[in-house]
């Protein structure tokens, strides 16, 4: 029987040997296989096609590009502030930015129960972007409350499975709580439920449209 004599070399690394599958539990072997993209077999060192066939995949980024964006062209920056958060979306080939403020309220199971944005329309006018719960309806309204008992309805344009969505103009009530970081409230009904009211804090905002360049 011929045996050969291992030596180390200097400076050579030397590698722990890899446990066999039998030396596994069943997923861990599985796992292990995956890892090291060997896809190789527990028997006999052949080509194993459990990773292909496992149903595994790479999960796509949660940016959506636009329909004339370039991979690796597009960026997505996101900056938190006090109750809102200033979303820009930037095609770095066009030299184009576009960006939102998002605010989302939560009720006490974690569920979003309202959302708003502040965009601007092509023209260059800010307003703002409603999003309500599906079950409040379509040509529904959701009235914001704002201080002097002074009210404004905004009427839901569409809605698909999961939310409706309507627009209202950035007019001087709500220019005036952005400024003083006022608080607004939202109060919109569901047939189910009765109606919800809800207190939109407008704290943050300003510090925020300031943050865009």
């Amino acid at each position: 029987m011929m045996t050969t004599k291992r030596t180390n070399t200097p400076g050579a690394h030397r590698f722990p040997a890899l446990p066999s599958c039998a030396a596994l539990p069943r997923a861990a072997a599985a796992a292990a296989a995956i890892l090291l993209g060997a896809g190789l077999s527990c028997a006999g060192g052949s080509r194993s096609h459990a990773a292909e066939d496992s149903g595994f995949r790479v999960k796509p980024s949660d940016v959506v590009l636009p329909a004339d964006a370039e991979l690796g062209k597009y960026r997505r920056v996101i900056q938190p502030f006090e109750n809102w958060t200033l979303i820009c979306d930037e095609d770095l080939k066009k030299l184009r930015k576009v960006c939102n403020i998002q605010q989302d309220i939560m009720a006490a199971n974690g569920a979003v129960v309202f959302s708003w944005s502040l965009a601007a329309t092509t023209q260059g006018r800010p307003m703002m972007i409603l999003r309500a719960p599906a079950r409040v309806g379509e040509g529904r309204m959701v009235t914001l409350g704002f201080a002097g008992a002074k009210t404004f309805d905004v009427k839901m344009e569409s809605c698909d499975a999961q939310v409706c969505t309507g627009t209202a103009p950035v007019g001087p009530q709500l220019r005036a709580h952005i400024g003083e970081g006022l608080t607004v409230t939202v109060t919109y009904r569901v047939v189910e439920f009765g109606t919800v009211s809800l207190d939109a804090p407008m704290k943050g905002l300003s510090a925020a449209i300031a943050a865009i360049q």
